[in-house]
């Protein structure tokens, strides 16, 4: 990799890391595939999920990428808790766009919780413990988004994700 430069949401590398990881299937007649790539940033910020079955819901799958807004940890949270969200108010007879929107309303309740807390603090230690040998950069930015909710700070403009 080449030397960080600053970048308004963290380091940047000086060329793209071009490395892609995709996977891909089939199921029920419906083919897919995900490829992500690092490119320009320190590390890699995004996670997906690809044909999630939803819990009590027969035949229902949830295809999404979460964006990590200069940070992986929050993507990561949203990969798991964001099926169990939409399962949940699936099953309560919710339709699915409802549901998909009060599971990120409920991601971000759920990281103003001391157990959502928690759990960020244990994803941001994961984090560092893999990239022990690259830029710590990446988990000063998710101690300070850490640190941002803590205090109750709801402005923290990079925490968040996006689903397709």
């Amino acid at each position: 990799s080449g030397a960080v430069a600053p970048f308004e949401m963290g380091g940047v590398l000086s060329e793209p890391n071009k490395v892609k990881e995709s996977t891909d299937g089939s199921h029920d007649g419906i083919v897919w595939g995900a490829t992500g790539m690092q490119g320009w940033r320190v590390n890699m910020e995004d996670s997906h999920v690809t044909d999630a079955p939803l819990s009590g819901c027969p035949g229902t799958r949830l295809f999404a990428v979460f964006d990590g807004h200069g940070g992986a940890s929050i993507a990561r949270i949203c990969k798991t808790k964001v099926p169990e969200i939409v399962s949940a108010d699936l099953q309560g007879g919710k339709p699915p766009a409802e549901a998909l929107t009060n599971a990120f309303h409920g991601v971000d309740i759920h990281l103003r919780t001391p157990e959502g807390l928690g759990e960020l603090a244990k994803v941001v230690d994961e984090i560092d413990q893999e990239e022990q040998a690259q830029s710590s950069r990446e988990a000063a930015e998710q101690r300070s988004i850490l640190r941002m909710l803590k205090r109750g700070d709801t402005t923290a403009d990079n925490v968040g994700c996006t689903a397709v």
